[in-house]
């Protein structure tokens, strides 16, 4: 027997509630198959185009890359028997941070090719959701150091370790391309909403008033909008004000954009298996990326050819995850 952390389908619902756990039970059951599947056609990226992702297929939770047609599929990290989860692209693309642990999880990075991994946190407790800052020198996460949840950064050497927030709802932080604002979720006014704040944790300002749950804030290439799951209405896109929310698909998780700002990737489980997919913004296009038994998860996307913008300074709600006991 072993202990393994499932992440975004497993949340705690002391942290999400029972609506949230609602959703995740509907996922399962294959929620909303009305868009048009285009499984045969042909991503519109280049070959250079690469997305990371978490998955299972091999019987432990593990990071693996793929182009971004859903081909050249590799296996990065073998941690077994600790898990591997939540992987973000370094702004140049050379690293990738992810999380990994048994009863509880770390912050470590390695190289795009899954060499020369190194651990940057080694707290009792438990660190994850890395985000990096746009000019890849700092790394914005999500711990429970302080005995409840709070949003932290620190230099990409593990050192110089800042909390930006101390309230116990606040959770999946994610910094803007242009540097300047952190966007996270919280319910730290009740409902879980997003919320964005400056890169130094001030002047923090709610964004979305709606009583179901908002959740796992993704920013634009161009900071200029952003992704978000909101409860069982699905994946939406709003203004980086919070202006004009509109659906664009009706079930996922983990919404990423691509690097060009056309796309959108995502996991869901609609086909009754868990994998990811990409839809335009308009959500009337639909691709599936994997066909694994397996649950994938947790896409990030990066292509050099589109480098993102670097920081003119002056990282799947809080879930940490079910701690799970499995025979496998």
């Amino acid at each position: 027997m072993k202990l393994f952390l499932r992440s975004h389908a497993s949340i705690d619902s002391t942290l999400y509630g029972e609506r949230w756990k609602k959703l995740v039970g509907l996922f399962l059951f294959g929620l909303s198959m009305s868009f048009t599947l285009l499984g045969e056609v042909q991503a519109q990226t280049t070959r250079e185009s690469w997305i990371v992702f978490r998955s299972d297929r091999d019987g432990n939770d593990e990071i693996y890359i793929m182009d971004a047609n859903g081909r050249q599929v590799r296996q990065l990290t073998h941690t077994l028997p600790s898990v591997a989860l939540e992987p973000a692209w370094s702004p140049d693309g050379r690293k990738i941070a992810f999380v990994s642990g048994q009863w509880k999880t770390d912050i470590y990075i390695m190289d795009a090719d899954g060499d020369n991994i190194r651990r940057l946190t080694n707290d009792p407790a438990t660190d994850r959701a890395p985000s990096w800052s746009p000019d890849g020198r700092e790394i914005v996460f999500l711990s429970n150091r302080s005995g409840h949840s709070g949003i932290y950064v620190m230099g990409v050497d593990g050192k110089n370790v800042r909390n930006l927030s101390n309230h116990p709802g606040d959770g999946f932080p994610s910094w803007s391309p242009d540097g300047r604002s952190i966007a996270f979720d919280s319910t730290r006014e009740g409902n879980r909403d997003i919320y964005v704040m400056d890169a130094d944790g001030g002047n923090v300002r709610r964004l979305t008033f709606h009583p179901e749950v908002d959740a796992f804030p993704a920013w634009s290439p161009d900071s200029r909008k952003m992704a978000f799951v909101r409860g069982l209405q699905g994946i939406f896109v709003m203004n980086a004000d919070g202006t004009d929310p509109h659906r664009i698909i009706e079930s996922g998780e983990d919404p990423v954009w691509s690097p060009d700002g056309t796309r959108i990737a995502f996991a869901t489980n609609r086909l009754g298996s868990h994998d990811i997919y990409v839809t335009d913004l308009e959500g009337k296009t639909l691709l599936q990326l994997t066909k694994d038994p397996g649950y994938d998860a947790q896409p990030d996307w990066f292509d050099p050819t589109l480098p993102r913008p670097v920081s003119v300074k002056g990282k799947r709600p809080v879930l940490w995850g079910r701690i799970k006991q499995s025979s496998r």
